[in-house]
C-alpha cells in the first residue's frame, strides 16, 4: 500500500475540476474481486486539458490496460506510480510507454497517469494570434514587425 501523503500530493495535481464518465473492463483481480483495474479521468473546464488515472489493485498480477476515446487529444505525459514493495514508504515515479499494440503494462499495485490537451488548442490559438497581427498591421502600418 502507498503511503497516503505522497500520494495525495502526486495526485493533486491530476485530479482537474471536471470529472469525466468512464467505461473501463479489465480482468478480475487475483482475489476474486470481479476487477483488477479502475479508471477516472478529469478534465479542465474548458476541455483543453484530460488527466486519466488507472489504478491495478492487484497485488499479484500485471495488467495490460488500453486507453480510448481520447480521439481530438494528444498524449502529453505518462507516467507510472509503484512502489519497492506493499509497506515501502517511498513512491517510485517512471515514465512509462504503451506498447506497439498501444497497451501500457500496469505492475501489481500501480497507478497510471496520463496526461492529455487537446490537439486543436495550438491551432486554433495560432489563427486567433495571427488575425491580431494582420489587424494591427492595417491599423498601424508597416511599422509593426510580428517576429
Amino acid at each position: 500500500m502507498m503511503p497516503a501523503a505522497q500520494i495525495y500530493k502526486k495526485l493533486s495535481g491530476v485530479i482537474l475540476e471536471k470529472s469525466i464518465s468512464v467505461a473501463s473492463s479489465s480482468p478480475a483481480g487475483s482475489d476474486g474481486n470481479a476487477y483488477a483495474v479502475r479508471t477516472g479521468a478529469f478534465a479542465t473546464s474548458s476541455l483543453i486539458n484530460v488527466n486519466v488515472v488507472s489504478v491495478n489493485r492487484d497485488l499479484n498480477n500485471t495488467v495490460p490496460l488500453q486507453i480510448s476515446g481520447l480521439t481530438g487529444y494528444n498524449l502529453t505525459e505518462s507516467k507510472i506510480l509503484t512502489a519497492s514493495g506493499q509497506t515501502a514508504e517511498t513512491i517510485l515515479e517512471n515514465n512509462i510507454s504503451a506498447d506497439s499494440t498501444g497497451k501500457f503494462s500496469l505492475p501489481p499495485s500501480s497507478v497510471l497517469i496520463l496526461k492529455y490537451i487537446r490537439n486543436s488548442v495550438h491551432i486554433v490559438e495560432t489563427v486567433y494570434l495571427r488575425c491580431w497581427q494582420a489587424l494591427l498591421q492595417d491599423f498601424y502600418g508597416a511599422a509593426l514587425h510580428p517576429d
